[in-house]
């Protein structure tokens, strides 16, 4: 019970940096990345379609869709997940001002949060800058990957989390983190 707690305040705190738009679940397929087998989810009213691991569970909430690993034990303090936010494009506003927004709101909520890389690229037609960054909460010391994707109309932000317990653990996590933010293609 108490990494359900931790897993939803963490996940309740990025719902509400980003003021996230109502997501719509319209279809699941599956697809293959890298060799990995993906769910694919696609959201019409945005574009755009993502994948997630097979191996994970979709899970509602609020306005955003989570996503926890299935086999997470009990007693675990922490669930890797990944949280989707859209956000509305301000006309004239650049990738660069959302992702510092991102960074900002971060850096407030986790007083020990680290930058570990930030990085622009394209995927699949859109500008995306992908950020890793590490932080610790009630002694639980966590990795995160976001890819904040320009959609055109609206900033897609990819919130991937999980624990760094023991020191380098996240990196069994990264690779599967960075394949469901390159999976983002358009509609």
């Amino acid at each position: 019970m108490i990494f359900m707690s931790r897993f939803i305040c963490l996940s309740i705190f990025f719902i509400l940096i980003s003021t996230s738009m109502s997501i719509v679940l319209v279809k699941l397929d599956s697809m293959s990345i890298l060799g990995s087998r993906l769910h694919v989810v696609d959201f019409k009213p945005y574009g755009f379609r993502i994948g997630y691991p097979d191996e994970w569970k979709r899970v509602d909430e609020c306005s955003a869709l989570f996503v926890c690993k299935m086999n997470c034990k009990e007693n675990k303090v922490f669930c890797p997940n990944i949280v989707l936010n859209v956000v509305a494009k301000k006309e004239g506003a650049l990738l660069s001002n959302y992702t510092d927004f991102f960074l900002k709101k971060v850096q407030a909520e986790f007083k020990d949060m680290q930058l570990v890389s930030s990085k622009g690229s394209i995927i699949n037609g859109y500008t995306c800058t992908t950020i890793d960054y590490k932080m610790s909460t009630n002694g639980t010391h966590l990795g995160a990957t976001t890819g904040v994707i320009d959609l055109g109309d609206f900033i897609l932000f990819v919130n991937c989390m999980g624990d760094n317990e023991p020191a380098g653990n996240y990196t069994r996590y990264r690779g599967t983190f960075e394949q469901v933010i390159k999976s983002v293609t358009k509609l």
